[in-house]
């Protein structure tokens, strides 16, 4: 298991096969790398990122809900028959979440993913954790993800 902090406070551990991903990589798949950390399993076709909203005034006055809106809005826009199958709540380190489950076709492919996307709440700013991996082989690729989710640890 590798253990890392995200942003210097958000601490998760992940398994080896995952490798961390370069900011041309973050570009790569979210348009850009700034205040994104994200790992890549080319194996199995799964990525888990984290990005994080700055410490802001704005930030008080919204939500996660808010937040997973925000980036749903850009999935549609940028995703190739994006279509959001389920919307969803959890607790992840103490701390509730929003999120979704959707499907979306691989750009310029006929590869379908499957992905979820989690916003929650630390301090003053948002973490927003996402997971995608090809929907071929999405259950065991989803073990993997559930236990990287356990292993967050948020700052007191």
């Amino acid at each position: 298991m590798k253990r890392t902090h995200v942003n210097k406070e958000l601490l998760l551990n992940y398994t080896e096969n995952f490798c961390e991903m370069d900011a041309a990589a973050l570009r790569k798949y979210f348009t850009t790398e700034q205040n994104r950390w994200g790992i890549y399993d080319e194996k199995r076709h799964a990525i888990i990122s984290v990005a994080w909203t700055r410490t802001g005034l704005l930030n008080l006055l919204t939500d996660a809900k808010a937040i997973v809106k925000g980036t749903e809005r850009c999935m549609k826009k940028n995703l190739q028959d994006y279509c959001r199958t389920e919307q969803i709540s959890t607790v992840i380190s103490g701390a509730k979440a929003k999120g979704i489950r959707f499907l979306y076709t691989a750009t310029g492919t006929d590869i379908k993913q499957k992905g979820e996307t989690l916003a929650l709440r630390c301090g003053g700013k948002f973490y927003v954790v996402q997971f995608v991996t090809r929907a071929e082989g999405a259950a065991e690729n989803r073990r993997m993800y559930d236990a990287v989710l356990q292993s967050i640890e948020l700052p007191a």
